[in-house]
């Protein structure tokens, strides 16, 4: 199995408020209602360092808290950050150009991404990524209320940039 990953910081130390952990939390939990994901990683942009930070993952073993990887100026970044609008990809030749690890990723079986942006005061602070088995997995409909529970979520994190 390939184990290449694309962190390029260790997995620092990042101890989330216990009230930022309870929206994390709620957020996997309402979002597990309405998308069918294998794993769920929310990360904070650093642009200063051109990083993006892992502040929570259900994942650990494969994504550690705390990891950082190159943020990727790509189409991705202009969907996800620059226009505030979810980055679907059906199949890993949809995620491949985007993400370092596509190979990490697809084999451990995960084919399908989503990405949505966590807006904060009208700007992109960062995103909630999820993974899933199968191609295709991530459904208009689905895409539609995971951007609806995005936007509801994103004034509870006002501050998350802090954990950087």
């Amino acid at each position: 199995m390939n184990e290449q990953k694309t962190d390029v910081i260790a997995a620092a130390d990042v101890s989330l408020s216990p009230a930022v952990m309870r929206v994390l939390d709620d957020a996997q939990r309402r979002f597990a209602e309405i998308l069918p994901f294998r794993t769920f990683t929310v990360l904070v942009l650093d642009e200063a360092r051109g990083l993006n930070r892992r502040i929570y993952s259900n994942v650990p073993h494969m994504y550690p808290v705390g990891g950082a990887k190159p943020i990727p100026h790509t189409a991705w970044f202009d969907i996800v950050v620059g226009r505030r609008e979810p980055f679907v990809a059906g199949d890993v030749a949809g995620f491949a150009p985007h993400y370092g690890d596509w190979a990490y990723l697809e084999s451990h079986g995960l084919l399908s991404a989503l990405n949505l942006p966590i807006v904060v005061d009208d700007r992109c602070v960062g995103s909630f990524n999820f993974m899933g088995e199968g191609e295709d997995i991530f459904t208009p409909a689905m895409v539609g209320a995971a951007m609806a529970c995005a936007a509801d979520l994103g004034p509870e994190l006002n501050g998350i940039e802090a954990y950087v």
